[in-house]
């Protein structure tokens, strides 16, 4: 999926919480503190040595991360791809997000670990996912969150549904989709993933009326 360096970098990178640039052939993330530059970098360190794809770290130095650069484009994009009918992939980036999810989860040990709450994704905002035309990448580690798979998979599907404009046709064939690859491939609680979508509904509408 070859696209114009400019826009990837702008729709692949876009960041309300930090400054985000692309300087000499790297993404330099210019981080709120040195501290969360460091929990950031570890992370991505931490992922990217167990076989996840995120941004390689190139160097921290105080608050500025340098990244390797990931081409490709925002999931959040694809489905607005997907409306306009120029995007035909749905499957392919089903089978590649469960697949970056299970890869993530093995790398912090969440799939190792007793009981049914570990260490998730969390933030799975979909600007967070860059689709390659092949694979799933994952950007922004700045924080540490622990659950059930159910609570990433549940909150994924809200925020499909809730893109404008809301529960098209389209979006609710992909949340579909992502549901039943998900319980298959996690052995989920579909109840849990419901309770966790209308929760992260209602949230959204929430913060849509402030």
């Amino acid at each position: 999926m070859a696209t114009k360096r400019g826009k990837v970098l702008k729709l692949g990178f876009k960041s309300k919480k930090n400054k985000v640039v692309f300087s000499n052939g790297l993404i330099e993330k210019h981080m709120n503190s040195s501290d969360v530059a460091i929990i950031e970098a570890e992370k991505l360190k931490l992922l990217h040595n167990a076989g996840v794809r995120v941004p390689e770290v190139i160097s921290q130095e105080k608050n500025i991360l340098r990244l390797k650069y990931v081409d490709g484009i925002t999931i959040t994009d694809l489905i607005e791809a997907m409306e306009n009918n120029t995007f035909n992939q749905l499957e392919c980036l089903i089978n590649s997000l469960v697949s970056w999810l299970n890869d993530f989860y093995n790398a912090v040990g969440f799939n190792n670990a007793n009981g049914k709450t570990g260490e998730i994704r969390g933030d799975v905002n979909f600007r967070n996912f860059i689709f390659d035309g092949t694979h799933c990448w994952g950007i922004d580690f700045e924080e540490q969150i622990f659950g059930e798979k159910e609570q990433d998979i549940g909150r994924m599907i809200a925020f499909i549904l809730s893109y404008h404009p809301p529960n098209t046709y389209i979006k609710n064939l992909f949340a579909q989709k992502l549901l039943d690859k998900a319980i298959v491939t996690f052995a989920l609680d579909q109840a849990k993933i419901f309770r966790w979508r209308d929760d992260e509904l209602k949230a959204i509408a929430l913060r849509r009326t402030k």
